[in-house]
């Protein structure tokens, strides 16, 4: 099916939908979420949703928490 995205801008999407569950979920640590996710590790993570979401992940996880 078309969906007028790229496969690479789909899987982006897909892995932010999910990391973002998992952050507001609160049963997870960051690590816990990037390795789930499939990171290397939390850094590399940290630096992949800071540049997709201009916030790092515990700042999104507070953020949301407070609305």
């Amino acid at each position: 099916r078309e969906t007028g995205i790229t496969p690479g801008v789909y899987l982006n999407r897909l892995v932010l939908d999910r990391a973002c569950l998992l952050l507001l979920s609160g049963e997870m640590s960051i690590a816990e979420v990037a390795e789930r996710l499939g990171f290397s590790d939390q850094f590399y993570f940290t630096k992949y949703f800071r540049r997709q979401m201009d916030m790092t992940p515990s700042a999104y996880r507070k953020l949301m928490r407070r609305g």
